[in-house]
């Protein structure tokens, strides 16, 4: 587990196949592995966020994650070794950051995805 700031990794987007459908998601590049968002939390659920990050650890096969301090939030990010990755995003904003395998907001079509995959 891993504690950072924005300034410490690069964000990208994403892509992970599953049920037959192509998401792109939002994700984070930290040397090389690729991270992907569990959840968002206020500045004052530090303690929360960390619990989260440990429940990736106590897994029979831990999985790496990330405690992220945004401008406004905290979030955490696990590694997801079944998406690739797209392309980088110049921004350390935290305004992208909405979307996440919970909630799906940046999920698009399997033929976008599709495209841009070959594009690269």
């Amino acid at each position: 587990m891993l504690i950072l700031k924005n300034s410490d990794v690069k964000y990208c987007k994403v892509s992970h196949f599953k049920n037959n459908k192509t998401k792109t998601l939002l994700g984070l590049n930290y040397r090389g592995l690729l991270f992907v968002k569990s959840r968002s939390y206020t500045k004052s659920q530090l303690s929360s966020a960390i619990a989260r990050c440990r429940y990736f650890l106590d897994l029979e096969n831990p999985i790496a994650s990330i405690v992220l301090q945004e401008e406004n939030k905290i979030s955490v990010w696990f590694e997801h070794r079944k998406v690739k990755m797209i392309k980088m995003l110049e921004t350390h904003s935290s305004a992208p950051l909405r979307g996440s395998l919970r909630d799906r907001k940046l999920t698009n079509t399997v033929a976008r995805s599709s495209s841009n995959l070959i594009a690269k």
